[in-house]
């Protein structure tokens, strides 16, 4: 699902002007290698959804 304590970790150093140039980074790699960045995240963001769903519907019928 979603590794927390990487998120925790990648937010405390975070500002607006090093997510702008670790984003754009990130997006011109995957392009060099021939990946759709954007249909990444959707799909992970997919999956993510779709993992919470299962387990408030899990927890809702207990």
């Amino acid at each position: 699902m979603v590794d927390t304590a990487q998120v925790k970790a990648l937010g405390a150093q975070l500002d607006e002007a090093t997510l702008g140039k670790m984003l754009f980074e990130l997006t011109a790699a995957a392009r060099a290698k021939g990946l759709d960045p954007e249909g990444a995240l959707r799909l992970h963001a997919t999956k993510v959804m779709y993992d919470v769903e299962v387990r408030v519907q899990s927890a809702a019928a207990r």
